[in-house]
């Protein structure tokens, strides 16, 4: 179905940010003259889908060389791409953009970002049939948001969009420490599960949040509100943050000592690749104050929480799977099938979030993940190699080589 300039024109003016901008033309440039962000583009986009009733890979359209995102669009650019399926005409990046973006790192990085991090001691709490529950660990960019939306594809399992809950005491520590605006989309995970689970307006679920900000409420009882209302299962939380602290890791498993845990790992040059393009270590606290230098974080960063990871797995034993992201989208029938009957669900083929075309209920713009996933239009296995095109993501400083080799 093809899409007119002014219906593309018309879902772009409702998010502008400059009201003086006036007459928005073909030529309108959604960063420059509307101040739009990248949050904005999936917002439009999935506006566009729902529009189209189809989905198309944006992801050709905003990063066309897998290296770096465009810097901006014009309403005739998006028309163009959406009509002609034309994704950007030069493909391959004219240079390598991660040569000046990486140096090799030591354990004693690793170390040292694990330092600057904020380790808490944590009372001693526990949930109730716990064996419900499921934790998928991951380092950041890992395909968690990926996992979790083909999880929660299985009628039988419920996979919210991160809950961010157990690197905190209570309630008023979580809304006191995410309430910056880079932030604050990470409390929507528990107001938008409790809508789901207990068939409340946004309003009340927000009500409800308040009172246990106000209360201190701590943050297990909501892993208990959640068992009591929900129906499924399987209740999953994928939270790639827990990883950065091994006391959390610890919390977790003290707290639900039946639950159990998805390792989901990706190749670690796809992961600092990822982490590179998403700037995501910029607005990571610890990250910032750890002294470390810029070009070290992305990779001291996967180190650190596939480290501590694998500290916790030495308790858990047989309640934890190994995924590997690579076969999660080169084989995921087979993959999710094996994940399905290790939660002691009925394997099943409805793996795939991109199968329903309809408009994503999910609020893209306060969503907790990882937003790229909603620019794909399937389950594209070219995601797990895109960083071989690059020879400064080739090689792996020792300390990676040594997870990656020997686990």
């Amino acid at each position: 179905m093809k899409v007119t300039s002014q219906e593309v024109m018309s879902i772009v003016s409702n998010h502008a940010r400059n009201k003086e901008v006036g007459n928005i033309s073909e030529h309108t440039r959604l960063v420059g003259d509307l101040g739009l962000s990248s949050v904005d583009f999936v917002v439009i986009f999935e506006e566009l889908v729902g529009l189209m009733n189809t989905r198309l890979n944006f992801i050709d359209l905003i990063m066309p060389t897998r290296s770096s995102y465009v810097d901006d669009l014009t309403v005739e650019q998006i028309v163009d791409f959406i009509n002609q399926g034309e994704a950007a005409k030069n493909t391959e990046p004219v240079d390598d953009p991660y040569k000046e973006r990486r140096e090799p790192i030591r354990q004693e990085d690793v170390d040292n970002l694990r330092e600057s991090v904020k380790h808490q001691t944590y009372k001693k709490e526990e949930v109730e049939d716990s064996s419900r529950f499921c934790f998928v660990l991951s380092a950041p960019r890992s395909g968690s948001t990926l996992l979790q939306r083909m999880l929660g594809c299985h009628p039988e399992i419920y996979a919210p969009m991160e809950l961010h809950l157990m690197g905190y005491q209570d309630f008023a520590q979580r809304a006191e420490e995410l309430k910056s605006s880079k932030h604050a989309h990470l409390l929507e995970g528990t107001i938008v599960a409790r809508e789901e689970t207990r068939a409340m307006t946004r309003a009340v679920s927000e009500a409800v949040e308040s009172m246990y900000v106000k209360d201190k409420r701590s943050v297990v009882q909501f892993y208990s509100e959640l068992s009591s209302h929900s129906t499924s299962k399987i209740l999953v939380d994928k939270t790639p943050s827990y990883a950065f602290s091994l006391s959390t890791l610890l919390r977790i498993k003290d707290t639900f000592p039946n639950a159990k845990f998805i390792h989901l790992r990706r190749r670690a040059n796809a992961s600092i690749k990822s982490l590179i393009d998403s700037e995501l270590i910029e607005i990571i606290r610890f990250c910032k104050t750890s002294g470390i230098g810029k070009r070290k974080l992305a990779e001291a960063l996967w180190c650190l929480c596939e480290q501590n990871i694998l500290s916790l797995l030495e308790y858990t034993g047989d309640r934890t799977i190994r995924v590997e992201y690579e076969s999660l989208v080169k084989k995921p029938i087979e993959t999710m099938q094996k994940v399905h009957l290790f939660l002691g669900v009925n394997p099943s083929e409805e793996i795939d979030p991109y199968a329903n075309t309809n408009q994503s209920t999910i609020d893209v713009g306060n969503y907790a993940g990882d937003l790229k996933n909603y620019l794909r239009s399937f389950i594209d296995e070219r995601a797990s190699s895109e960083w071989e095109r690059f020879d400064s993501l080739s090689w792996l400083s020792e300390p990676s080589q040594m997870i990656m080799k020997n686990n």
